[in-house]
């Protein structure tokens, strides 16, 4: 949609004013966003803290996945929003538009005029696959399982424990330095949550740090409120902050299946399945 505002967020708030129902998504790099938090949400723009947000910085990868989060996001959005009262109120302002068109010849309303009637009828699509299928919905006796794609072999073990047991195991797809909406409704869709915080940076005093990535997504299982396990290579020893009542298990190299398995079954009394 073309519009004349000379600031994309004055254009924003004014659709927003006009069109309450309407759904806005941020195409940003988020690290830039936050790197200039101070000036990007400053004042009324502190609104886009709230706004879903699209990451610039995806891979083509990854890019399907990520829109289609986003997408659901959206249309679950809608779903609430929008009534059958609240879209007859659309129309009718279409209707109008139109009148004025016509009697001013005004060729600034009748841009609004098609503007607005295309939001209408995007809407409408939307509308018509409503109601929308659960996908946010956990799923029953699943498990996400954060981990370093450089140690597979430890993922390739546990999965195979967790499946044995009834466990469905889902992952995330990285594609750069923060984790994406996708990822975050994974979390959101699995009944709890499992990470491999391994080795990853060593430290001046010769312990290590275990990547960000697995701090990020155990951070994003605290807010979703997911039953957590943390099984904590040797050394390492900074595993983020916010401790809870979680499940720790402490392992080395050559005692990994042990903790696999003591993890596996405390992943099993979380889900309800309950031990072999």
């Amino acid at each position: 949609m073309q519009h004349t505002s000379s600031c994309p967020s004055d254009f924003i708030f004014s659709v927003r004013k006009a069109l309450p129902e309407i759904v806005f998504v941020l195409h940003i790099d988020f690290d830039e966003a936050e790197k200039q938090r101070s000036k990007f949400f400053k004042g009324e723009r502190a609104r886009f803290n709230h706004y879903y947000k699209f990451d610039k910085r995806i891979s083509i990868s990854n890019l399907g996945s990520e829109l289609d989060a986003v997408l659901d996001l959206c249309q679950i959005d809608l779903s609430w929003r929008l009534s059958t009262a609240s879209l007859d109120k659309l129309r009718a302002e279409v209707v109008e538009l139109e009148k004025l068109s016509k009697a001013a010849d005004s060729q600034s309303i009748g841009d609004k005029f098609q503007a607005a009637n295309s939001i209408i009828k995007r809407v409408e699509n939307v509308i018509s696959r409503l109601p929308l299928p659960p996908k946010l919905e956990v799923e029953p006796n699943s498990i996400f399982v954060s981990f370093r794609f450089e140690e597979v072999e430890y993922f390739d073990g546990i999965k195979k424990l967790l499946s044995e047991r009834g466990l469905t195991v889902i992952t995330g797809e990285r594609s750069n330095s923060s984790i994406g909406v996708a990822i975050i409704e994974r979390i959101r869709k699995s009944q709890c949550f499992l990470s491999l915080m391994t080795r990853h940076s060593r430290k001046d005093d010769g312990r290590y740090t275990t990547s960000p990535w697995l701090l990020e997504e155990k951070g994003a299982a605290i807010a979703l409120g997911k039953p957590i396990i943390l099984m904590v290579e040797e050394e390492v020893d900074d595993v983020g902050g916010l401790q809870g009542d979680w499940q720790r298990i402490h392992f080395k190299p050559k005692g990994f299946i042990n903790a696999a398995l003591q993890a596996a079954e405390q992943a099993a009394s979380y889900t309800g399945i309950g031990a072999l």
